[in-house]
């Protein structure tokens, strides 16, 4: 008997014991999904998409023209101050912060208003529909089917007072012809295809942009040949031809604040702050005479002209307004 009764107490205590482990698996399981089921408060769950890892060599203006971006912006977004000093590695944000999304309870006493209003019209609406009950007069669509015939008034220099002809019989034709109406249904002549046309060459001409007070002076920062205009070179800037070692000028006065290679496809590149709005760039040198910070006058020379491989020596010229490329040819005209 003591025997039954020791393999009844094993058997019940193995079976409580299993009972407990499957539930301390699931009260596991459930503190899992509490602590991975939803991203953290102010985390991003894409880090990388939108933002830039600063390299060696860069600097605000330098990724600013990398994206295409309005380097006043890009320091807003990413709070810093001028200087605009950063270090290689920072994570810089390309866009702004997305305002964070706002509750029912949240939102202003007007805004649920609002809301509620355009729910309970929408199930109005809904319900008319479905023919149960009638659309306010706010929102009845009223019908503007033409009116009959005899209905129709006509101003009085359309009314015409000329006799009518005796009517005749349907399906008989007038032996009279209507010569305008076969004038009218004539077909055209058909007009000589003409010349094909022939591709326009680079010209130094293109509507000036209107100057506004205080804009900058521009003339050309090289005196070689014009061999790509802004269409040509991908609605980014000029491609001007020239000799090894020419120089090359500052366009308008203002302030050096970008020399380096960190930027792919630019080589050698120059950057120059004009005002608020604008700036220049200068790419492709061989030899750079000025550094960042310093001031330069409209027609200076800050470097002198570098070629790329196998391609001939020219100067890849650019302006930005507020961080996007423009036509310099509507600046340069006339200079």
């Amino acid at each position: 008997m003591g025997c039954i009764r020791y393999s009844i107490t094993n058997d019940s205590c193995g079976l409580f014991g299993f009972v407990a482990l499957i539930r301390l698996s699931f009260l596991i399981g459930l503190s899992a999904c509490a602590s991975h089921g939803e991203a953290p408060v102010g985390r991003d769950p894409y880090p990388d998409i939108n933002y830039h890892t600063v390299r060696k060599g860069e600097n605000v203006y330098a990724i600013a023209m990398r994206h295409g971006l309005d380097y006043h912006q890009l320091a807003k977004w990413n709070g810093i101050e001028p200087p605009f000093k950063i270090y290689p590695g920072d994570k810089i944000r390309l866009m702004a912060r997305r305002a964070p999304y706002r509750s029912a309870v949240e939102r202003p006493a007007v805004e649920r208003i609002v809301v509620e209003r355009i729910a309970v019209e929408r199930i109005e609406v809904e319900k008319t529909s479905k023919g149960q009950e009638k659309v306010p007069a706010s929102q009845e669509v009223v019908s503007r089917e033409p009116l009959p015939p005899h209905q129709e008034e006509l101003p009085p220099e359309q009314i015409s007072y000329a006799k009518k002809p005796a009517g005749k019989p349907l399906g008989e034709v007038p032996a009279h012809k209507d010569t305008r109406i076969e004038k009218q249904a004539a077909p055209p002549k058909a007009s000589p295809a003409p010349p094909p046309k022939t591709p326009p060459a680079v010209s130094r001409t293109a509507p000036p942009a209107p100057r506004k007070k205080g804009d900058p002076r521009w003339q050309w920062p090289s005196k070689g040949k014009l061999l790509h205009d802004f269409a040509r070179s991908g609605n980014r800037g000029l491609d001007i031809a020239g000799s090894f070692g020419s120089p090359i000028y500052a366009a308008a006065k203002g302030k050096v604040v970008y020399t380096g290679s960190g930027l792919r496809g630019y080589g050698k590149l120059i950057i120059i702050k004009h005002d608020r709005h604008y700036l220049s760039a200068y790419a492709n040198n061989d030899r750079m005479l000025v550094r960042e910070g310093m001031n330069v006058s409209r027609g200076q020379k800050i470097a002198e002209m570098g070629k790329s491989g196998d391609h001939p020596p020219l100067l890849h010229f650019e302006i930005r307004k507020n961080g996007r490329p423009v036509n310099p040819m509507k600046y340069l005209k006339g200079s």
